[in-house]
């Protein structure tokens, strides 16, 4: 027969300190609040005996449950919190981060980059879902084209970013951003159909997860021409709509 646990013998001593395991009894009400008559005997007899001593001890824990984390919302949207910037191989020296648009054509002429600071989401948060959103400005693409986002590999600084340089001094791995610089995974794809309307883009998950674990590694992201037969503009943080990310994450409590 198992050993009784002294939480059992406890329990058994505040129900009915008369009653021990293996007493005669018709039903449960008969027998200590951790046993079950089992075969007009308290407990049962044999195997049954033990399980019912050994078993309820494995459900009585000194130690609460963790309680579930909690779904929190990070909303970046605040001028700075992001930083921006856009590329063109027409002006390959020019840093164009204040600009209040963007524009985004084939990935050898221009592209966007973003960067949100995640910092206020916890680095042991899990990413459950994110949201970029951004607007149209004067141009988009009616027959249906895509934008795709791709993760930075590399640093830039926003006022000093240009098609050449990522920041003064220190050239791109390739000019325009293009690998190495950045990934080649897409996380993310738009379809810009009109012109002054907002769109949200889903971005892949496991990418920011990355960006808030380890804050150092994030470089943000870069938008370049999908499918797109058009050339495309988006305003950027100076404008008066601002581009911004929306985080969904489970935190521990």
């Amino acid at each position: 027969m198992g050993r009784l646990s002294p939480w059992l013998l406890v329990l058994a001593g505040c129900y009915h300190p008369s009653v021990q395991a293996g007493a005669p009894c018709v039903d449960d009400g008969d027998c200590p609040s951790a046993l079950r008559c089992v075969e007009r005997t308290c407990g049962g007899t044999g195997s049954d005996l033990d399980a019912a001593i050994d078993g309820p001890a494995l459900l009585v824990d000194a130690s609460p449950d963790a309680p579930p984390p909690q779904m929190v919302r990070f909303t970046i949207n605040q001028p700075n919190q992001i930083r921006d910037t856009w590329l063109w191989s027409d002006r390959p020296n020019d840093a164009l981060g204040l600009d209040v648009q963007g524009s985004v054509d084939a990935e050898v002429l221009e592209s966007c980059i973003f960067r949100f600071d995640l910092g206020a989401i916890p680095t042991n948060a899990t990413v459950v879902a994110a949201t970029f959103g951004i607007r149209t400005d004067d141009t988009s693409d009616p027959g249906g084209g895509t934008v795709r986002a791709y993760v930075m590999l590399q640093s830039w600084v926003e006022t000093e970013a240009t098609f050449a340089s990522r920041s003064a001094g220190q050239a791109w791995s390739t000019p325009g951003a293009r690998p190495p610089s950045r990934a080649t995974t897409v996380i993310g794809t738009l379809a810009p159909l009109a012109v002054q309307t907002n769109y949200t883009m889903t971005l892949t998950p496991a990418a920011v997860q990355g960006w808030v674990t380890q804050p150092a590694t994030n470089f943000g992201f870069i938008l370049v021409r999908g499918t797109s037969n058009e050339h495309l503009h988006f305003h950027m943080k100076e404008s008066n709509f601002k581009p911004s990310l929306v985080v969904d994450v489970l935190v521990p409590k």
